[in-house]
């Protein structure tokens, strides 16, 4: 996934990709982590996120399994 982030603040690098974000509470689901510029992208105003498939589905239901 590609958008555009001109004005993101330094640090959002890492940060969760949400889909369905709830206003009121906050929650949302997770479907990628923001990365880009110097160590993947072309310019400070695009920013990147690969998104999360079946890998890692599977692997978060393990985690939670074990807990």
């Amino acid at each position: 996934m590609e958008f555009d982030c001109d004005n993101y603040t330094d640090g959002t690098s890492g940060s969760p990709f949400l889909i369905g974000l709830d206003p009121a509470t906050g929650d949302g689901t997770v479907i990628g982590v923001l990365g880009g510029y110097q160590q993947g992208g072309d310019s400070a105003d695009v920013s990147y996120a690969a998104t999360f498939g079946q890998n890692v589905q599977t692997l978060y239901d393990t985690a939670v399994s074990q807990s």
